[in-house]
């Protein structure tokens, strides 16, 4: 009876710790930001340098995140030696009606990567001061919205609006590469 007790007794003590700690973790979403994508060859519209520019479809009600690991993954590449691909995540706060600002950049595919190199991560988060983070912590608080601007590698941190999307160039008519950003968030 006393073993009994005993038992009874821890689990109502940490019963309820173990469901709160699980009702503290928010509402995560995990889903497709872009799906499986292979930029057709067609010049012109893009920044200096880059013959091909696109932008994917707008994902809504994302502003209530806290946290975010973006993933960008090429599942087919054939490019060669200097050709490139750049993929930026854009967000917005004004439903995408002209002020886009990039949420950061991964790293550059190049040419010269393998399907198991050719995957990048990116972290964000709302909690660290606004700012681009990379191996330098710069913070600017107030800036004017950066269009597929930010350098490789880069996030900014801070706040964020509720639609994201995700833009990209590649450098070469002639380079191929498929892939796809997913991204798991907390709140």
């Amino acid at each position: 009876m006393k073993r009994t007790s005993i038992w009874i007794l821890l689990f109502l003590l940490l019963f309820p710790v173990s469901v709160f700690a699980q009702l503290d973790r928010g509402n995560p979403f995990q889903g497709s930001l872009l799906g499986a994508t292979t930029p057709a060859g067609t010049p012109g519209g893009g920044q200096a340098g880059y013959p091909g520019t696109a932008i994917g479809g707008t994902t809504t009600r994302l502003g209530s995140y806290k946290e975010a690991v973006l993933t960008l993954v090429v599942t087919s590449l054939s490019a060669r030696s200097g050709e490139n691909l750049s993929v930026w995540v854009q967000h917005s706060t004004d439903a995408g009606d002209g002020t886009w600002t990039d949420l950061g950049r991964f790293d550059t595919i190049v040419g010269s990567d393998t399907l198991a190199t050719a995957k990048r991560v990116m972290f964000w988060s709302s909690q660290r001061s606004p700012g681009p983070y990379a191996t330098s912590e710069v913070i600017d608080v107030v800036r004017a919205p950066e269009d597929r601007s930010l350098a490789a590698g880069t996030v900014n941190m801070g706040p964020i609006g509720p639609n994201m999307r995700v833009a990209y160039n590649w450098n070469s008519l002639t380079a191929s590469f498929t892939f796809s950003v997913t991204g798991f968030f907390r709140q």
